[in-house]
Parts: structure tokens; sequence; C-alpha cells
């Protein structure tokens, strides 16, 4: 580490109070009102009912099982519970009602024969709402009439674990995974609240995680539970789709390297998902905190054990104190608390290593949001949408709504450039790899390991526009990239030094230079 040295911090960075925008503020307005998620503070309760089909029953006590991932003591790794409560800093409780089982009295082809052309899923979801018969009302706790959250655990395996192709149609068998949903058109009821945002999984995930030492697997069904806070999947999902026409170089890439909880399942939420969630308020740099300077020093303590996080907008933008713009996030990683279990771990077949070491991760966010809609012109919006007036869109009679724009899978961003990634994880070594333009040649993505993360040496201590340009759309005349915005980002990164602290975790020295 020759020419890197902790360097103490000179400067401190400027937080905001509080968070003046999440997810929850404009979710329920996207889509005219036809999706919903879970507020990211404060007490909720979750229905959890098993979902049972004649020739696959629940062949072990699936009630158990489902208290224990959901609620219980499961070892080594958290509950879902346990594990949001950790993650959002005590901020975030969730318990769970795990409902007797719902027989459907069905096969599995009968039951798909009786949805016709509805999802499985959303089928069977009022039914087995109905079936419990016990007061709905503490699962509503904004008491708008409908359910905060209901999981669907059915008996039959996902499709990767077993073969349905003798009688399941191709989409029948790709309803047979995991996903969370949204059931629009029931009518509120605040005497026996509606179901509405839901998940759909098989009991068959609470099994992947055996080769890793786990009795019951959690993964999957955390990574769910982010979905009903109102998470994206940071995983392309073109990949999995054989009618998507989208390019090859797009179809494999993995912006996130693999390496997030709402990626592949692994370690804990990063900090762009965690502040959307009002969890964190990252520090923040403008350039008067550089007082005439040509660069700053400052430190940054790990995300998964202090919460914290830098936000640089481009130079010359404001901060506007949320998480729905164009930046350059930093966060510092470290293989402790939530990430523990999978630091180092090879958690299943066809998924990397979590990173065993500490270092600063190093985001392009693009969380910029987009009215969508004809009354808008499906046009960017750049200036600050905490002063978005969200009232009247549930009137609109052209259906015009606010979305973020950007995705991570390339056939759901906007159409105004869908190569804008949502959450980008720029990688220290400066090979671009995460693009996966070569899945098809060689079979296998190209997920995150150590050398993604940025620490203090010559090959992975120093971030700035010109040697980091193949990772962003746009280029300036000079080859320096440009965000996704056009503006110049004007600044450069130098890690100086990682240490650990006393009191558990780690810490950053960071020079931030005017560029």
């Amino acid at each position: 580490m020759e020419g890197y040295s902790y360097l103490p911090a000179d400067t401190s960075l400027p937080q905001d109070s509080e968070v003046n925008l999440t997810y929850r503020d404009f979710f329920y307005q996207v889509d005219a009102g036809s999706r919903r998620c879970l507020p990211g503070t404060g007490e909720s309760s979750i229905l959890v009912i098993p979902v049972s089909f004649i020739d696959f029953a629940f062949d072990e006590d699936i009630s158990s099982q489902l208290e224990t991932v959901y609620q219980g003591n499961n070892g080594s790794y958290p509950s879902v519970s346990s594990f949001y409560a950790e993650s959002s800093y005590g901020q975030k409780q969730l318990t769970f009602e795990i409902a007797p089982a719902f027989e459907t009295g069905l096969t599995l082809d009968e039951a798909f024969e009786a949805a016709g052309s509805k999802r499985l899923s959303s089928y069977l979801l009022p039914l087995a709402v109905n079936s419990y018969e016990d007061d709905l009302t503490p699962f509503d706790a904004d008491g708008d009439g409908y359910l905060d959250g209901v999981v669907l655990v059915y008996s039959a395996p996902d499709y990767q674990s077993y073969d349905y192709s003798s009688f399941l149609s191709l989409e029948e068998q790709s309803e047979l995974w995991a996903y969370t949903f949204n059931l629009s058109g029931q009518p509120a009821n605040i005497e026996r609240p509606s179901p509405f945002t839901y998940s759909w999984i098989s009991a068959s995930f609470l099994e992947k995680g055996r080769g890793g030492g786990l009795s019951l697997d959690p993964h999957t069904f955390i990574h769910e539970m982010g979905h009903m806070f109102g998470l994206d999947d940071y995983y392309s999902t073109d990949r999995t789709d054989s009618s998507s026409s989208t390019p090859t170089s797009e179809r494999y890439r993995a912006p996130t390297g693999m390496l997030d909880m709402m990626d592949y399942g692994l370690l804990d939420h990063n900090a762009f998902s965690k502040w959307s969630l009002g969890w964190i308020n990252p520090f923040y740099v403008e350039e008067d905190v550089f007082s005439g300077q040509s660069s700053i020093t400052v430190e940054l303590r790990d995300l998964v054990n202090y919460g914290e996080a830098i936000c640089i907008p481009a130079r010359g933008k404001e901060y506007f104190g949320n998480a729905f713009g164009e930046y350059i996030l930093l966060e510092l990683y470290s293989p402790s608390s939530l990430n523990g279990y999978d630091a180092g771990r090879h958690y299943q077949n066809g998924y990397p290593n979590g990173y065993s070491m500490p270092g600063v991760r190093i985001y392009h966010v693009d969380a910029r949001m987009w009215g969508k809609g004809q009354a808008f012109g499906n046009a960017y919006y750049a200036w600050n949408p905490a002063d978005i007036a969200w009232g009247h869109l549930g009137v609109n009679p052209l259906n015009a709504s606010y979305d973020v724009a950007a995705s991570n899978t390339y056939s759901e961003s906007s159409p105004e450039n869908r190569r804008y990634s949502l959450l980008h994880l720029l990688e220290a070594d400066g090979d671009y790899t995460f693009q996966n333009a070569d899945f098809e040649e060689k079979g296998y993505l190209f997920g995150a390991d150590n050398s993604t993360l940025f620490y203090p040496d010559a090959d992975h201590g120093e971030f700035d526009m010109e040697n980091f340009a193949s990772f962003f759309v746009n280029e300036d005349g000079n080859g320096r990239g440009l965000f996704n915005d056009g503006s110049a980002f004007g600044y450069a990164l130098r890690i100086n030094g990682i240490r650990s602290l006393t009191e558990g975790g780690h810490e950053a020295s960071i020079t931030i230079s005017l560029s």
C-alpha cells in the first residue's frame, strides 16, 4: 500500500436532520393507485398463509418452519423480523401471524385450470385470506381497508427444483417461483380488510441454504419482504425472459454484481435501499464545503453497523435531501453484523462468495423520477421530487403518475434510454465486467468479489471519471464519463486507509478532490 496512509478528517460533512421523501411517500400514487408498499418505519403485522395442493402436500410441520424463519431463532442467520429490525437500526418492527394452512382441494394443474387467465397467485390470494377466520384488522395498521401485506407460501416446489414439463406449460412453470405483486381492483373494507400487496413463495426456498449450513433458509423470504417495502430487484429479469427483445449485451448485465439483498438475496441492504426507505440520512458533498480548498478529507464509518454513507451530486448541483436523484453514493462495507453470515461464504451454486474484507462500495445512482402518461409526455423531471404535488394524480383522466425512471432491468427502464441503470456498483479495478456480454459464450454471470471494493492500494484506491468512463453511458469530448443527465461529476476520490474500530466495525479515510 505504498503511498497510502490513513489520514484524519479535516472536514465534517453536512447531514440533513431527516429524509424528506421515501418510497412510502409516493408509492401508492404510482399507476393511479395500483401499487402499495409498507411504511419503512414503525410497526407492521403481516399475515403468512401456507397454501397446499393435493399432489404437493407439505411433508413437514410448515407452520413451525415458517415461525422460525419469520420470527424465531434460526441459529447463526437472522429471521425476517430480526433482519429488518437490525437493517433499519431499530426503526422497523415486523410481526408475523402464521395462519393455518389453506387446503386448496385441488391438484396443481387443476388449480391452474381454475385460475384461467389470472395469475395462479392472484386467483388463490382472496380464497386463502377468506379462509382465515380470525379478525383481519390487526393486519391493517394504517386503517385504509387493505391488508398491509400477505405472504402465500405454497407447497409445490419452485420450477428450478422440479420437472413440471409433462403437465405444465412454460408460462405456468414460470409462476412457480418467488415474487411480490399487487392485486388491484379489490374494494377497501375497513371491517374486513382486503388483500392487496402480497408475496408468493415456494416452500422449497426454505431448503436453498442447506449446503451452506442453514437447516431453514430465510434469504428469499427476506428479499421478498424488501419488495413489500417498495424496493426493486437489482438484477436483470430480462435474462430469464425468453420473449425479451433486449440486446444480449444488456440482457445479462448484473449492475450490482449479485452481492446485495435485492440482487441475489445476499448480505444486508445497500445505502440506496436504506436511504429510500428512510432508515439512513447520508452525509453529502456540495462545492461550498471545500471553502476554497482543492480537496477535503473525511472519515466514514461502515454502513451495516453505523448507518453512514456519503452522497455526492454532480458539482454545482443541489442536494435534494432524498434518494430520488442522480449522484455518486459511497458506503463502507464491513464483513460483520448482517453481512457476517454471507461474508466469504458460498451460498449455493451460481452465486458468488460474499465480500470477506472491508472496503468502500461506490455506486452510480440514477433514481430520477419521470412523469408517466400523456399528460407529462413521459418526461424526466429535474426538480426536487419532494416538491411534487401528489394529490391530483389519482383523478388524472390520462392515468398519469410519477415513478422512478431507471431500472437495473433494461426492458423496464424509461424508453428515453433503457441503458440507464437505477443502481450501478462501480468496480474498483476499473474492469467493467458486470455488463456480462460474454454470458452466452461462458454461461455464467460475472459477480462482484473482493476486487470490486475500493481499498487503499494503487489498483483499487482511486476513482475519477476519466479512468472509469466505460462505466457511464455518456462521455464528454475528452473521454471523461458523464452522468446520465449530461452533468460532469467534477470530483475525484481516493481511499487513504481503512481501520478497525474498537467498538466493532470499520472506518475509512477518504479524500475528495475537485477535478
